[in-house]
């Protein structure tokens, strides 16, 4: 006789393992839900704050897709949803689900942060290839205020210390230069 746990069951067995760090296990316990109810929004809810916590944006992005998709009333689906294309570095999709959400009655603290933080990420990625534009065509000075914007907003960013780095050099600014290779060198 084979015996079938009930959903109910494996669902709070998950989160019990979720909630006490014992990740493996819940993840198995998601999984099977979802062999049995592959659109499970709770299921798949469970896995995305699992690979959310672990900085697996891509895997947390398509679980928390598929939550948000099933159970879209819920405002925590929303919210970890947002949280996971913001750390997967999507800033204009996570604006734009942002707006979907304020649509739906999405408001909040939680969402005036996650606001802010995706139109922040959004700043630095455009100033980034800005940068990037900027420096290819030999205009440095522009680069550099590229760079010292996204340094006040990522200041150990070793890349764009280079960068800046580079375009000192290119500058004649060799004095300012051996100051930031200096100082990126002592983080």
């Amino acid at each position: 006789m084979v015996v079938t746990v009930p959903l109910v069951q494996l669902l709070d067995d998950a989160r019990i393992h979720r909630d006490s760090g014992r990740f493996d296990d819940a993840g198995i316990l998601y999984r099977a839900i979802l062999e049995r109810q592959p659109d499970h929004p709770e299921a798949h809810h469970g896995l995305g704050l699992i690979a959310l916590g672990q900085r697996r944006a891509a895997e947390a992005i398509d679980h928390l897709r598929t939550a948000l998709q099933g159970e879209p009333a819920q405002a925590r689906n929303w919210l970890f949803y947002l949280e996971a294309l913001i750390q997967g570095g999507q800033a204009g999709p996570a604006l734009e689900v942002l707006a979907q959400g304020r649509d739906h009655g999405l408001e909040g603290p939680e969402a005036d942060a996650l606001e802010q933080r995706a139109r922040h990420l959004a700043r630095v990625q455009e100033a980034t290839v800005l940068a990037a534009e900027h420096f290819q065509v030999g205009r440095y000075e522009d680069s550099l205020d590229c760079f010292g914007l996204i340094l006040r907003h990522q200041p150990h960013s070793g890349p764009m210390h280079n960068n800046m780095g580079s375009a000192l050099f290119n500058l004649g600014r060799l004095e300012e230069r051996e100051w930031v290779r200096r100082w990126t060198g002592k983080r």
